[in-house]
């Protein structure tokens, strides 16, 4: 997860300068408590502030997130492994 809610970074992005911090307030757990009951029985990668939910992801969704970390990393986007330790 970046530092804006809603947003993450692509698969295989290897240098993640504005990730969260992994440690979450009771109210974030609560929150994504809920959030994991409002599509519970619903497949697919559900976006919330604080949280994506994959449940069960359709092929569709598998191809779009890596699709996008394809590209992201053809174009350069993606430091390379030896700018993560920074």
């Amino acid at each position: 997860m970046r530092d804006a809610p809603g947003r993450d970074y692509p698969f295989g992005s290897q240098y993640q300068p504005d990730e969260r911090a992994p440690q979450m307030t009771p109210a974030q757990l609560t929150a994504v408590r809920d959030a994991a009951v409002s599509v519970a029985g619903r497949r697919g990668v559900h976006r919330f502030d604080d949280v994506f939910i994959y449940n069960e992801p359709h092929r569709r969704d598998v191809y779009r997130l890596l699709a996008r970390g394809l590209t992201h990393k053809a174009l350069g986007r993606l430091k390379p492994k030896a700018a993560a330790g920074r």
